[in-house]
């Protein structure tokens, strides 16, 4: 392992710009909290790159939910949007390899991943608690 600037600026991918149709793939590295709102990015190496993710549309669902493994090869492909309660949703599909893994991923990520509740579960425990 090697030290790194923590000034490296990595690259921001906005899967909103994808065509409907088109897709983006690599291995899922991990996740991390927006700067920008309260939501999660996505950490993905893409082509040897670290690039960062926002989560929309029904990807963001599916990371609150803990259906996105670490480590696994992912791709993430444009849907037509749909609308949902008056509003229109970005969807995508949302497919892993659980065959194609990478090692880059830390043992800390992998325990993060596997220990950390989901949402619903989050708010059961605190509906249990009065």
């Amino acid at each position: 392992m090697a030290f790194q600037s923590v000034d490296v600026k990595n690259k921001y991918v906005k899967l909103s710009e994808l065509k409907v149709g088109s897709s983006i793939s690599g291995y899922m590295l991990g996740f991390e909290a927006s700067t920008k709102n309260d939501g999660t990015n996505m950490v993905m190496k893409i082509d040897g790159e670290r690039v960062i993710i926002g989560a929309i549309g029904n990807i963001k669902y599916a990371v609150k939910d803990n259906k996105i493994k670490i480590g696994l090869n992912t791709r993430f492909t444009r849907l037509e949007d749909t609308k949902v309660k008056g509003k229109t949703a970005t969807r995508f599909s949302i497919e892993q390899d659980p065959d194609d893994a990478t090692t880059e991923v830390s043992v800390g990520q992998l325990m993060a991943a596997a220990t950390a509740p989901s949402a619903s579960m989050a708010e059961k425990i605190k509906s249990l608690k009065g």
